[in-house]
């Protein structure tokens, strides 16, 4: 019988940080792999840079190594905007883009988790930060008027932005949502409250940083400004703690910036923090809060974009915009997450994939 071949973008897959969009890689590509029905449809195969250090390995998905990624931003654009569709088109195969790299030819299939990049021009200081802005955004509306691409993207909040921003094409855009279950192949690594022992088990609040406005990181100062008894504790990359040394940080004695942190470490915080606290302003779906309620931990989160209509009455809503914060008074009850994570699952995510992957497939 013949099949249709399947070319997956697994540029992202390299390197050693995982990030929000390699997780969301990484797990549907996993998931692809042992999903039958896909196979009976598709010949599925993964698309490497040649020079990449990518050391996956995979029961019924072909690696294939495609040509020589340069490094820097051009050699990006180069291997993402040339050579990956020009492969796919040469091989008449459907691609499927799920991690933001945004070919703007070639691809079927294109996952936009979000509209930060539009919505928070502020995020953008520089000149090349701009400039990559501007592309990201060429990208997306060359995309979004191109009607032989699927669109997919992670919340209904992220799909009525993205069509606020680039015209109603709802019909044009699928969900395929995020999930938890790879919290429990994590291990924990306790030596991180070696590195710092002002953090007591159950004693402080956790939450994972960024440079970003959106990400409201002042929320967390003011908060640990207003209950000098408390700790909290951010973690984020190097850039990052650039960022916070610029804050106005004096004094607070009892706010811990951990540089950057593996994914075992992370765990390890979440399991023994008081709660996540994610005080964003914009995110397309916000996976911290889920992680730390699939391991029976308590979320604190904004009142704003997708958060309501993910988490439910399953965590603790704050104002992202206050500037008095009493912790005291967000020891609420809130409903058992069952349904939260029985919603917002890889195994879900899967089967909301292979809808899309399958859909007109005869």
């Amino acid at each position: 019988m013949y099949k249709k071949r399947l070319f997956i973008n697994g540029e992202s897959l390299a390197g050693k940080n995982t990030y929000g969009m390699k997780r969301y890689t990484t797990e549907l590509v996993s998931r692809i792999d042992t999903d039958r029905k896909i196979h009976d449809k598709y010949k599925v195969y993964l698309l490497i840079p040649e020079n990449s250090d990518f050391k996956g390995e995979y029961h019924h998905i072909k690696i294939l190594k495609i040509g020589k990624k340069r490094s820097g931003p051009i050699g990006r654009i180069l291997f993402q905007q040339f050579t990956l569709p020009l492969f796919v088109k040469r091989n008449k195969a459907v691609g499927l883009d799920t991690s933001c790299a945004l070919p703007i030819w070639g691809f079927r299939y294109i996952g936009v988790p979000d509209c930060i990049w539009e919505e928070y021009p502020e995020n953008f200081r520089t000149f090349k930060e701009k400039l990559g802005r501007a592309y990201h955004i060429f990208r997306v509306k060359r995309i979004a008027r191109n009607h032989k691409i699927q669109l997919f993207t992670l919340s209904e909040f992220s799909k009525k932005e993205i069509c606020r921003f680039y015209g109603h094409i709802e019909d044009r855009i699928k969900l395929v949502q995020c999930g938890w279950e790879h919290m429990n192949l994590i291990s924990e690594n306790t030596e991180v409250f070696n590195k710092f022992p002002e953090l007591k088990n159950g004693e402080y609040y956790f939450s994972l940083g960024s440079i970003y406005k959106h990400k409201n990181f002042e929320w967390i100062i003011n908060a640990a400004r207003n209950n000098p008894d408390m700790y909290f504790a951010v973690s984020g990359a190097y850039e990052y703690s650039t960022f916070f040394s610029s804050l106005n940080v004096d004094g607070l004695n009892n706010l811990v910036f951990t540089g950057y942190l593996t994914d075992e470490e992370v765990k390890t915080l979440i399991m023994h923090c008081k709660a996540l606290i994610q005080p964003s302003f914009y995110e397309g779906f916000g996976l911290p809060p889920l992680e730390a309620l699939s391991l029976g931990k308590r979320a604190i989160v904004s009142n704003s974009c997708c958060f309501p209509e993910i988490y439910k009455k399953s965590v603790i809503y704050i104002d992202p915009s206050s500037k008095i914060v009493d912790m005291n008074k967000l020891d609420k009850q809130t409903e058992t997450p069952i349904d939260v994570l029985k919603k917002y699952s890889w195994k879900n995510a899967e089967k909301q994939l292979r809808e899309l992957l399958l859909e007109g497939v005869s």
